[in-house]
């Protein structure tokens, strides 16, 4: 009965700062998706439905990452306030075992790393693969509408549109300037006289007619560049999904395993493919560590307050997270195999967490 009491004690003490942090972290992430998106999807006339159909569809992709910080931040900041009433002192004194305190706090942990891992297995890729639609859908209703006049014009990623005059209804122009980067390592500068915006040989998708032009090709890799006089030029508007495959975050677990260890990418492409494999595991681990390491470093720095325990929960998340990505980066290069790369972090967490928790004890042992 005492241990019912006390884990009710201490799962109340934890659910409503991770809620708070939950809810407070995935909204920052998602604002400063929309601040990026905001201008294409006015341009689009998105409804107020289709906004809130779009918020649904991307807000699941964050979760990967606010649910580590959330998990860290609310149990850090219900042991701190614990500690700073003297309330875990009290426990102690009247004969409760700190592993009794610690058995809820493991249980809710244990809960979340699990929905943490079904999040990054299933539902981030499915939230990627949605939200890429939706914005191929978005594109296609912008070029419909055709290229404003003296406005630089992104309607695809790494395609720039400036053009000095629009006409018939902003499908013929004058005086045009485009930038395309969509190609990594090359770069394409194009002036042109006219151009006209046409529908391909199927019908479904825009291209653009160019007419009397000059195009500047940019290679990044050997710094050259070449020059090239047109009378007549095709742009084709690949959009988001037209060259037929799906990124490595939109990919199942099924076909990022076939991709990364059964020969389904070409060799110098398959590190790639594992490190992002190794992440779906490693990083909801980083849950249950974040979630554990919480725990001592709310009881040591207790009386540091609110704006205290969250400095020390976003810097002890940030370690964490930038170990991860120099470990991918490390993996990237060949140096380390992905396998053990992506888990350092956790091994460095762990060690971290071991250490904090012998202390932690040595300390309860002095006080009994």
């Amino acid at each position: 009965m005492r241990n019912r009491v006390l884990s009710t004690l201490i799962i109340r003490e934890i659910f409503p700062p991770f809620i708070l942090a939950f809810s407070a972290i995935s909204a920052f992430m998602l604002l400063g998706r929309m601040m990026v998106l905001l201008q294409p999807l006015l341009m689009a006339g998105i409804s107020a439905g289709e906004l809130l159909r779009f918020l649904a569809i991307i807000l699941p992709s964050f979760f990967g990452f606010s649910i580590p910080i959330a998990v860290l931040l609310g149990n850090l900041l219900a042991f701190m306030r614990l500690s700073r009433d003297s309330e875990i002192m009290a426990l102690i004194c009247c004969g409760v075992d700190f592993r009794q305190i610690l058995t809820p706090v493991v249980a809710v942990t244990s809960l979340l790393w699990v929905t943490a891992l079904a999040v990054s297995i299933i539902v981030v890729p499915i939230s990627k693969t949605a939200s890429r639609n939706f914005l191929r859908e978005i594109t296609e209703r912008i070029l419909a509408r055709g290229i404003p006049q003296r406005v630089f014009f992104n309607p695809v990623k790494g395609l720039t549109f400036y053009v000095d005059y629009s006409g018939d209804d902003n499908k013929k122009f004058q005086g045009v300037f485009i930038s395309d980067e969509r190609k990594n390592g090359m770069a394409n500068e194009i002036l042109a006289e006219r151009g006209r915006l046409a529908p391909d040989e199927t019908g479904l998708k825009a291209m653009l007619i160019l007419n009397n032009g000059i195009m500047t090709v940019f290679n990044m890799e050997n710094s050259a560049m070449d020059f090239l006089q047109f009378r007549e030029y095709v742009l084709k508007m690949q959009l988001p999904g037209d060259e037929g495959r799906r990124s490595r975050g939109e990919m199942g677990l099924n076909e990022l395993y076939t991709m990364a260890y059964r020969g389904g990418a070409p060799p110098e492409k398959r590190i790639s493919y594992k490190i992002e494999f190794q992440k779906r595991f490693a990083i909801p681990f980083g849950v249950l560590i974040m979630g554990l390491i919480a725990v001592p470093l709310g009881c040591l720095f207790g009386r540091s307050g609110l704006s205290g325990g969250i400095a020390i929960g976003l810097a002890a998340f940030l370690s964490y997270y930038m170990i991860m990505e120099l470990a991918a980066n490390i993996a990237s290069n060949g140096l380390i195999r992905p396998e053990v790369a992506m888990w350092i972090p956790n091994a460095v967490a762990a060690a971290a967490v071991f250490y904090l928790m012998r202390k932690l004890f040595t300390m309860e042992g002095g006080r009994r």
